[in-house]
């Protein structure tokens, strides 16, 4: 036996890794459910494989626990499944089919170009009558489709180091226990494929793309929401929490802390870096609302969603 196979044999005998697939399809309906979108589908990979499938019910559960349907593709048969040619044809007509404006989900970043393509072939307009989503942010895909597609980011960077760090305990002669390492989905990576606003009131619309924008670059007040939508205080806080359903404040601070989530899923920061990253004062303070949020500490947070099984 080479000394690669060897190699090869050890590794797969020593760990293996996992993909959170369900949350990745709660995460990806949420991200919809946000934007208040009303209508959703969703797309697997091909050949149904187990991931694929786990995403659709993740998302299709979440869209349901709101109240709302979730159309879902067909299965293929066998010359669909191995010749796109055969296949587009079909899902373009199901796409056509579609009540609009809707949410789409599919399960991976390849889907999600066939898609896209789909979509022109078919002249459906992308993102406003059919918004799609895909898995796993490759840029080389995402940002070469057209309109260039959202996706569902990862800790699979993190992931990667450990993996590494493990490899290399091995290496040097570690006895070490068969591992499994977990890659959870953290965030939505968003392009022009779901650029749309559900959003009745254009000045509304215009005061949340305000606030998932600048809320990474700056501490947002409710005055500066304010100020976007143009009216007093007080008419655009009762005509913001009637259209969104919570107020300005809640908004900025439920944006805020999905940015502290990413952070620590994906870096090795400190509580008190993440902390001072997103504009936070006191860590105390921090620590409360995301207790409260949460309904556990930042620290808890971030071993449960890098936690090995």
């Amino acid at each position: 036996m080479s000394v690669n196979r060897m190699f090869t044999t050890l590794v797969c005998a020593q760990y293996f890794t996992l993909f959170n697939s369900y949350a990745c399809g709660e995460l990806a309906a949420q991200y919809f459910l946000n934007r208040l979108y009303t209508r959703f589908a969703f797309i697997g990979e091909p050949h149904d494989i187990y991931w694929s499938t786990e995403r659709g019910e993740g998302f299709k559960n979440t869209v349901e626990k709101a109240g709302m349907e979730c159309y879902m593709y067909g299965k293929l048969n066998d010359r669909e499944q191995h010749d796109w040619s055969v296949e587009q044809p079909r899902m373009g007509k199901w796409l056509k089919s579609l009540p609009k404006p809707i949410a789409l989900f599919a399960a991976m970043d390849g889907r999600g170009r066939q898609v896209l393509d789909a979509c022109i072939d078919a002249e459906i307009t992308v993102p406003d009558e059919i918004a799609v989503l895909g898995v796993d942010n490759d840029e080389l895909i995402c940002e070469a489709t057209f309109p260039t597609m959202s996706s569902v980011e990862s800790s699979r960077k993190q992931t990667g180091y450990q993996i590494a760090e493990h490899l290399d305990l091995l290496m040097r002669g570690c006895r070490l226990k068969k591992r499994i390492f977990v890659n959870t989905p953290t965030c939505i990576i968003t392009r022009r494929s779901t650029d749309a606003s559900m959003i009745p009131d254009p000045s509304i619309a215009r005061a949340l793309e305000y606030i998932r924008k600048e809320t990474e670059h700056k501490v947002l007040q409710v005055s500066d929401v304010v100020s976007v939508i143009g009216s007093s205080r007080r008419f655009a806080e009762i005509r913001f929490k009637n259209i969104v359903g919570r107020t300005i404040l809640e908004e900025i601070l439920r944006i805020r802390l999905g940015r502290v989530c990413t952070l620590l899923c994906d870096t090795n920061l400190s509580i008190g870096e993440i902390t001072r990253e997103c504009g936070f004062e006191r860590e105390s303070y921090l620590a409360r609302i995301f207790k409260k949020r949460f309904d556990c500490s930042m620290s808890a947070y971030r071993k449960k969603m890098r936690s090995q099984i």
